[in-house]
């Protein structure tokens, strides 16, 4: 966390329900084979994989590399965007605030698990993401679901409202992501 210039206070609040994940996910949207909620269209998808450096002693995965594993499509998602629209400047967003459940235990293998990400929510100066980081081994068995808060700011920290391309950019893929194209 970092103050800023006007005294607010800048940083990133994760919420974990690890118990409450597991109870939960049978009833929770999903994207995988056989009811698939989310779109192929606004969605971007990434192999992801495990490196050694990501496990724990006991071979699992520790948990704050889900939330890289999901930035790293959000992170693919936003760059899209910005590549599409080709405006001239910079963009600096943060990260207001990242959820994840905890659904599945991951664990070191070579084939790779796969991370989907779409927009959810797009407001004046923010953006919201959902991530859902799977195993298609497993017949498309959920490990994490993920949301993620993006703010866009200025050169001083301060939120600051999206270039309309930019706007309008993540809203078209908001609504493909949602089968309302």
């Amino acid at each position: 966390m970092r103050e800023t210039t006007t005294g607010r206070t800048l940083g990133l609040r994760l919420a974990a329900l690890l118990g409450f994940a597991v109870l939960v996910a049978a009833r929770l949207p999903g994207l995988w084979p056989d009811g698939r909620l989310w779109a192929e269209e606004g969605v971007v998808e990434r192999p992801i994989h495990v490196r050694f450096s990501d496990v724990d002693l006991l071979g699992h995965v520790n948990n704050l590399r889900y939330l890289d594993y999901a930035q790293l499509a959000q992170v693919d998602l936003l760059v899209g965007v910005f590549q599409e629209a080709r405006v001239n400047g910079t963009v600096t967003t943060v990260i207001a605030r990242s959820e994840i459940d905890y659904v599945g235990q991951m664990n070191l293998r070579p084939e790779p698990y796969v991370v989907r990400s779409r927009v959810v929510a797009v407001g004046d100066r923010s953006a919201s993401f959902e991530q859902e980081v799977g195993d298609p081994q497993g017949v498309g068995r959920v490990m994490a679901r993920n949301r993620i808060v993006e703010v866009n700011v200025d050169e001083h920290d301060q939120p600051t409202p999206w270039h309309p391309t930019h706007r309008d950019l993540l809203e078209q893929r908001m609504r493909a992501a949602s089968g309302q194209a």
